[in-house]
């Protein structure tokens, strides 16, 4: 998402508390066409230029910093990214996608199982964050501290601090995602994700 306004951009990956994050910062945002997804569980929407014209295809929430990568390479932006444990991330992964399109989909089976469609679901955070090959973004909102993070955000950008609304969650509580794990899928998951854990020093269990 980017802010015109207020002039900062912020990178909200899929299932880093994106909906919560566009939703309190709604009324920073120049958007559009808002469709509701999922029951009404979450969104997406249309950005719009300084113009009144549309900017971009729709499925703006999830943009990549390349995307704006004039805006950012200007430096005239301030740059932020939600990021979360990419193990904690699976999870949530699994109960939104992996179950609700093959009900019986356990968690070990969702992460070998060939039918889902991995190069959307196990993208690398800082696959969103890079611009020319190099990490573009300065700021990090982490799930694990998110309205801590978020306050920082909203001081940096000088807008005022607002309650994060708890939106699109998932049935486990953040860091209470071990019990789904044995061996053979904590070396995938930590395989897949490698780049996002040495990037944000995540680790299993922490």
């Amino acid at each position: 998402m980017i802010s015109e306004s207020h002039k900062f951009i912020l990178i909200t990956p899929p299932k880093t508390a994106s909906t919560s994050l566009v939703t309190a910062l709604s009324g920073c945002l120049e958007i559009c066409n808002i469709n509701y997804q999922a029951g009404g569980r979450t969104f997406d929407y249309t950005e719009i230029s300084r113009d009144g014209e549309f900017k971009g295809a729709k499925g703006a929430k999830h943009k990549v910093a390349r995307s704006y990568a004039q805006e950012i390479l200007s430096g005239k932006y301030k740059t932020f990214c939600s990021v979360r444990n990419p193990f904690d991330r699976m999870i949530s992964w699994w109960k939104f996608t992996g179950r609700r399109r093959f009900p019986d989909l356990s968690f070990r089976d969702f992460i070998f199982e060939p039918r889902i469609k991995t190069e959307v679901l196990f993208k690398n955070l800082t696959d969103s964050i890079t611009i020319n090959e190099n990490i573009s973004v300065e700021n990090f909102i982490r799930f694990e501290h998110l309205q801590d993070d978020f306050d920082e955000m909203c001081d940096t950008v000088k807008i005022p601090r607002r309650q994060l609304p708890h939106k699109n969650t998932g049935e486990h509580k953040p860091g209470h995602y071990t019990e789904y794990y044995d061996d053979e899928t904590i070396a995938r998951v930590g395989e897949i994700f490698k780049a996002d854990l040495e990037m944000f020093n995540y680790e299993f269990g922490k």
